[in-house]
């Protein structure tokens, strides 16, 4: 499975999602700053390269996940475990930023 997976489009992929996730948070960081009640020091404070790391990491597991279901399932549902592992990858990649800042307490 891993030889047909599409590796520039994964890697291609991975970095168009951080760089939405940038222009998207950067856009709106100060609206969010303001209803949440949090201070630019506050955010400075808790700023760590981890959550970088674990966002790419997440990101690229989406994108694999994704170009799997895409080559892999075939039309009518053929492969209905192969759809549920890829949502399931989905939905994880999707709470991982809400249970990290439950687990530092923001």
């Amino acid at each position: 499975m891993l030889e047909a997976t599409p590796w520039i489009g994964v890697i291609c992929a991975t970095v168009a999602t951080m760089m939405v996730g940038a222009a998207w948070y950067g856009g709106l960081a100060q609206p969010w700053m303001k209803a949440a009640g949090v201070t630019e020091e506050q955010v400075k404070a808790g700023a760590s390269p981890m959550l970088y790391v674990i966002a790419i990491i997440a990101h690229f597991v989406m994108a694999m996940m994704l170009s799997g279901l895409i080559f892999n399932v075939k039309p009518q549902g053929g492969n209905g475990m192969a759809s549920s592992r890829g949502w399931a990858s989905l939905r994880c990649r999707a709470l991982l930023p809400t249970v990290f800042r439950c687990e530092h307490g923001r």
